[in-house]
């Protein structure tokens, strides 16, 4: 059985940088911040591949093995809608992760941030409120 505790730490981890990013593009001097907020785009990126790895070995396959058929439901559910989030927190990723990058296009790179930033929590949030609660439920 996965731990939910430790999958719930490393959203709130997730949670905690994408808060920092979303601080920090409010701040006037976005230019002289960009290396930092570059450097935090990288940080919770690797915080993500790590929290998929653990959902993709640990809690999937358990959930999608399991004879509950809500359960099993959801878990296929939340699997393919987690292949399109991904890809597009790497597109996000991949064009925003240097300073370089987000001083091309400040306003740009704001928007696409909250965006981004407003996908991830609202998955985090369904996985905490929806999915971590009937696992342990089934379990």
């Amino acid at each position: 059985m996965p731990n939910i505790n430790d999958l719930k730490r490393q959203h709130n981890e997730i949670i905690g940088v994408s808060d920092y990013i979303l601080n920090k593009i409010k701040e006037p001097n976005l230019e002289e911040n960009s290396r930092d907020i570059a450097k935090n785009i990288n940080v919770i990126a690797g915080k993500m591949k790590i929290h998929s790895i653990n959902e993709d070995k640990y809690l999937y396959p358990e959930m999608l093995n399991s004879s509950n058929i809500e359960l099993k439901k959801l878990a296929e559910k939340y699997y393919e809608s987690m292949i399109k989030i991904t890809d597009e927190f790497v597109a996000y990723k991949t064009k925003y992760n240097t300073f370089i990058k987000i001083n091309a296009n400040t306003s740009e790179f704001k928007k696409d941030t909250k965006k981004i930033f407003d996908i991830l929590k609202d998955r985090i949030n369904k996985e905490n409120t929806e999915l971590y609660p009937l696992m342990d439920k089934v379990n």
